[in-house]
């Protein structure tokens, strides 16, 4: 099974208006055989001071994700995912009722698994999660896609309690395809054109050192986060081109933003599974 190249970077200053806070497991051994590497990116439209629960809530909610091979070893990651998810709108319902000055409209996140090259994640609000897929075209030129995981059906974007719907998402990923979730902060102040040039030269260590550097530069009172997650085999994505092209001949997201994702080897397909 491939290891994961990780890592979570979270820029913000003393005076921000936001609270952002990201987090990639280290699962022991058996944990991460079973369910692989749980992840969250949580952000919060309040200012820290106010936000002292989010820490709690996010080892609560990979707490929870792991204890779920104990109730059933065979649990899936899918369902793993989707038992975490119920937990986390069921715990934010109680923040709501204990914290007058909490509204769920305020309040969005991103967390999934990824084992092997198999990922679920569900999302709700404006946290992303985008898929970077390099392929080399006939006339030998390496082009990248970058699919939105995260699109939302816009006539399903309430549930009947308030809290925006979230939905599991679950696909395969293949060799150099890189998976990158980030609050709307971070492509707000770098476009994807400059976040695919630095991803494809750079192993995921000098992504964060340089994507740091330039997200100091921009400033403000906003909170950047990110997380990036990529095969450890493979350091950089534009050595792996070449053999990511016959795997992933079908490319099947029409126009960014569409659903579908990339059709693997395999043949699974990406699907949206909503929660009721």
């Amino acid at each position: 099974m491939p290891q994961l190249a990780a890592a979570t970077l979270i820029v913000g200053s003393a005076s921000a208006l936001d609270t952002v806070i990201g987090r990639i497991s280290t699962p022991a051994p058996a944990a991460g055989e079973a369910l692989g590497v749980f992840f969250m990116l949580l952000a919060v439209e309040d200012i820290p001071a106010l936000v002292t629960w989010s820490e709690p809530f996010a080892a609560f909610l990979e707490q929870s994700y792991y204890n779920c091979s104990e109730s059933d070893p065979a649990i899936t990651i899918e369902r793993a995912v989707s038992i975490t998810h119920q937990r986390a709108r069921g715990k934010l319902r109680q923040l709501e009722r204990e914290r007058r000055h909490l509204s769920s409209t305020r309040i969005h996140y991103v967390l999934g698994a990824w084992r092997g090259y198999d990922v679920a994640l569900c999302h709700s609000g404006t946290v992303e999660a985008r898929l970077l897929h390099p392929l080399r075209t006939s006339a030998g030129l390496v082009r990248y896609r970058w699919v939105n995981v995260t699109t939302v059906d816009p006539q399903r974007s309430q549930d009947t309690t308030g809290l925006a719907a979230a939905t599991i998402v679950t696909g395969t990923t293949a060799p150099g395809d890189t998976l990158v979730v980030c609050t709307e902060s971070i492509t707000e102040a770098i476009s994807l054109q400059k976040l695919q040039a630095t991803m494809a030269e750079l192993p995921i260590p000098g992504i964060k050192t340089v994507l740091t550097q330039q997200l100091r530069a921009v400033g403000g009172r906003r909170t950047y986060g990110l997380l990036l997650m990529r095969p450890s085999e493979y350091a950089t994505i534009q050595n792996v081109a070449a053999g990511v092209t016959n795997s992933m001949a079908s490319l099947m997201a029409r126009e960014e933003g569409t659903t579908v994702l990339l059709t693997p080897p395999n043949g699974r397909g990406w699907t949206r599974l909503w929660q009721a």
